[in-house]
């Protein structure tokens, strides 16, 4: 089922929670609400369910308008962060209770109950109660129980909060396998990035109660349309600095240093420079678009001035290193080759690239178009 919302704001009182919001939810996908705390995400969730009415604008299931429908008449399933199981009740009979409400007959109930059971792995459970398992086995109760209704529409509100990080691992695919096994729309809110870009089709970003940007993971890391996008995805954060252009050079805005952006061929920087030359702007450029061209030794530095770099630190990943870095006043952090050479205290010459470097209006946060 393929969900729509048009220009859909909610306020409460004079707080505009979700302002003017607009977007489709395609048919079989799984969509992230991505956003920081506040941003309205959990609002929108909760207007596409029918426990927040609209202060204005509309909601609709494939072409039928939902706007006024409760949310029994809406059919769909919630996950909830708490996952709200009935304690007194057995994993099977949590699992088949929307039935019961239904008043499907006991026979036919048991019987679905057990086939959504061996779907999510939780079959050789049935029989315990949810103060014996643990926090992963409660989350595929709690889903079991959100898909027997068979929904049109799966709603599932920061469902790994509570799980510990290998668990959360474990998690984020049993619910992609189970969506794809079940093809059931399905919304995925959250605020953690890596979760959003490891799970989902595709992603919608909330700021302040407005669509920042959708589109696929990899669209919004590669090219976001503003700083807000370009620094929430991440980790560790795109670097920042503020300054200007002066020809093939991002002077900083404290004069204590400059990058040479000489590689930057696709950004045209002499047509770039002419438009923006001497405008306030922003540099981001992510820790893994820097190239290691050279590292200096103490005899040598008086003879480079190109993007010539203190290491303050660096730390063994997997597979690869991650290094503190400083230029004039600006600290920054860069991801290396495995067994790079580089050490604490080492200068380094460094290129950037081309890709995962933006620039931004200081003022609005828009990437530049020219």
């Amino acid at each position: 089922m393929k969900v729509t919302l048009k220009n859909v704001t909610k306020k409460f009182g004079s707080t505009v929670a979700v302002n003017d919001f607009s977007a489709t939810f395609p048919d079989g996908h799984l969509i992230c609400l991505l956003g920081p705390s506040g941003c309205g995400k959990s609002t929108v969730l909760n207007i596409l369910c029918g426990i927040l009415d609209v202060t204005s604008g509309q909601v609709f299931f494939d072409d039928d308008d939902v706007t006024s429908l409760s949310p029994e008449q809406r059919n769909i399933g919630m996950v909830f962060q708490n996952y709200a199981l009935y304690p007194h009740l057995t994993v099977l009979e949590n699992i088949a209770f929307p039935l019961e409400v239904q008043k499907v007959n006991k026979k036919i109930r048991i019987e679905k109950a057990k086939e959504i059971a061996e779907l999510v792995h939780v079959e050789n459970l049935l029989h315990r109660f949810p103060g014996e398992l643990s926090g992963g086995q409660q989350q595929r109760v709690a889903i079991a129980r959100a898909l027997i209704k068979n929904p049109k529409l799966l709603l599932m509100d920061e469902p790994l909060s509570n799980l510990d990080a290998r668990l959360r691992l474990e998690m984020r695919e049993e619910i992609r396998r189970i969506q794809i096994e079940t093809g059931v729309t399905t919304i995925f809110v959250t605020h953690d990035q890596d979760e959003a870009m490891s799970i989902s089709d595709s992603i919608i970003l909330m700021k302040d109660g407005v669509l920042a940007q959708e589109g696929l993971c990899t669209e919004l890391y590669n090219q976001p349309n503003s700083k807000f996008v370009a620094d929430f995805l991440g980790n560790p954060p795109i670097n920042v600095i503020e300054g200007y252009l002066e020809k093939n050079k991002f002077i900083f805005d404290d004069n204590s240093g400059s990058i040479f952006l000489e590689n930057m061929t696709d950004l045209n920087m002499p047509n770039m420079t002419k438009l923006f030359e001497n405008k306030k702007l922003t540099l981001a450029i992510r820790p893994e678009s820097f190239i290691l061209d050279k590292i200096i030794s103490k005899d040598d530095t008086d003879k480079y001035d190109k993007n010539l770099f203190q290491v303050l630190s660096v730390f063994k990943q997997t597979r690869e290193e991650l290094a503190h870095i400083k230029i004039g006043t600006k600290e920054l952090s860069i991801f290396l080759p495995d067994d790079s050479g580089v050490k604490k205290y080492d200068k380094v010459v460094l290129s950037v690239k081309q890709k995962g470097c933006f620039i931004f209006n200081a003022q609005t946060g828009e990437r530049l178009k020219w």
